[in-house]
């Protein structure tokens, strides 16, 4: 990561809010830095059901 970089928002976790805002951040042409799991939320993907993951109504965590 280059230092010299001046980001526009930080965001704070890769569950489904920080993903969301993270993207809706990108769309609004933002410089985004998102810090979290590299593989997403660890209680994530323990759940059974999510219901509000970026384009898809209803996965599994794991998925």
């Amino acid at each position: 990561m280059n230092s010299d970089i001046l980001w526009d928002i930080l965001i704070v976790g890769t569950g489904p809010a920080g993903m969301g805002a993270a993207v809706n951040a990108r769309i609004r042409e933002k410089k985004v830095i998102l810090l979290g799991a590299e593989n997403g939320s660890d209680r994530l993907a323990k759940a059974p059901e999510v219901k509000n993951y970026l384009g898809f109504p209803e996965i599994s965590g794991k998925e």
